[in-house]
Parts: structure tokens; C-alpha cells; sequence
């Protein structure tokens, strides 16, 4: 109770309450685990801290109401555990399943990105927050198929931004197949526009940090 009061005095009342149920069977299995000295890797551990800093930060403060209660040291991969627990519960509880499936889409397309462009993103600005934003919301999308509820079909926008910001387009065009082969779902046209949008504002000059 104190580690999800601390969540929400940081991110506010944004999470489900089945964050206890799942929160209380993790912190005993993880603290009955580091009493027989067995520790785990998260393999997501850069994601998470890359693309879900607040979540990964009360991960951090937990590991400190842990270490005051139980006297047990934990480290940045277990905090990286708990952050995911939050992520899940910030998003209606869809089962961590889909919670690492969807930060795999967001590295996925973040490494697209990265690599089309050939630059290092600028983390600390507002626009590399939208952007990571829009990605979490547009991955929740994808996967529970809901892009179609987006949907309005608005060519003239579309043509539009396809024109205007042709290098990121060709950049979400890549984005798409990228869906189409691993994830069998193509991009309507309303979020090849947001993503282009997005994407032209996180890699425009002002926006980058020195690679």
C-alpha cells in the first residue's frame, strides 16, 4: 500500500486495482527470492527505462520501501519488474503478456526510427515525450485492434502531410511493413498521419540531441 500511495502521489489515481493483487504476489516471490540469494534479469530492463522513466522511478522508490521494511537490498532489474506492474495497471490491466509485448513494439519502431535517420533522439525535450507517448497509446491500439475506432478516412489530411513531411512518411511507411510482417495489422490512414506528424517532430533539428 505504501509503494502504490507513492505511485499515485507521482502519476496520480491512473491505475487499476488489480495493481495490489499483482503488486503483493510479486514483492513476496521477490523477497522470498533474494533470501535464497536467486536474483532475475528483466531483458526488457533498457526499455523500460528508456520508455517508461516514471513507472521505472517509483520502480526505484519501492526497492527503498523494501529495503526499510525487509532489510533486502534489490537491484535495477527487479525495479524494472515492479515499473512493468504499473505499466499494466496504467493500462487497464491487459495482462503483462501484452504489456511486454507492447514495449517491444515501441523498441521495434523507436529502432526504425533511430536507424532511418541515423540519429540520437533528444530525450530530455517535449517533443521525444509526445512521441513515446503516442507510441505507448499507438502499440495498446494495435494490439487490442482498435486502430479501426480512429478511422475517419480523411484524405485530403493524409495527402497533405504526406507531401509536407515526405522523409518521415517514407520513415512510417517502413514503420508499416515492419507491422504488416511481424504483426499481421497495417496502419490506417489516420495514424500513418499522427505517426508522420510525430516523427517530424522529434527528429527536426531543434529536437535532436548530438549522436
Amino acid at each position: 500500500d505504501e509503494i502504490v500511495g507513492s505511485a499515485k502521489k507521482e502519476m496520480g489515481d491512473i491505475f487499476s486495482d488489480n495493481i495490489y493483487i499483482s503488486l503483493i504476489d510479486h514483492i513476496q516471490f521477490a523477497i522470498s527470492r533474494y533470501r535464497k540469494s536467486v536474483g532475475l534479469k528483466n531483458s526488457l530492463l533498457w526499455q523500460i527505462k528508456k520508455f517508461y522513466k516514471k513507472e521505472f522511478m517509483i520502480g526505484m522508490n519501492a526497492l527503498d520501501i523494501i529495503h526499510a521494511q525487509f532489510g533486502i537490498q534489490m537491484d535495477e532489474h527487479e525495479a524494472s519488474f515492479i515499473a512493468m506492474h504499473f505499466v499494466n495497471a496504467r493500462q487497464d490491466g491487459q495482462g503483462m503478456k501484452q504489456t511486454v509485448e507492447i514495449t517491444e513494439v515501441i523498441d521495434d519502431i523507436f529502432n526504425i526510427v533511430t536507424d532511418y535517420y541515423q540519429i540520437t533522439l533528444d530525450e530530455t525535450s517535449f517533443n521525444y515525450s509526445r512521441f513515446i507517448t503516442h507510441l505507448q497509446y499507438f502499440a495498446q491500439r494495435l494490439l487490442s485492434n482498435e486502430q479501426e475506432q480512429l478511422a475517419s478516412g480523411d484524405n485530403f489530411l493524409y495527402d497533405q502531410v504526406k507531401d509536407k513531411y515526405e522523409r518521415a512518411f517514407q520513415c512510417t511507411q517502413l514503420i508499416n511493413q515492419y507491422l504488416e510482417l511481424k504483426h499481421e495489422s497495417a496502419m490506417s490512414i489516420d495514424e500513418k498521419v499522427y505517426l508522420t506528424i510525430h516523427i517530424q517532430r522529434v527528429t527536426s533539428r531543434n529536437d535532436m540531441a548530438d549522436s
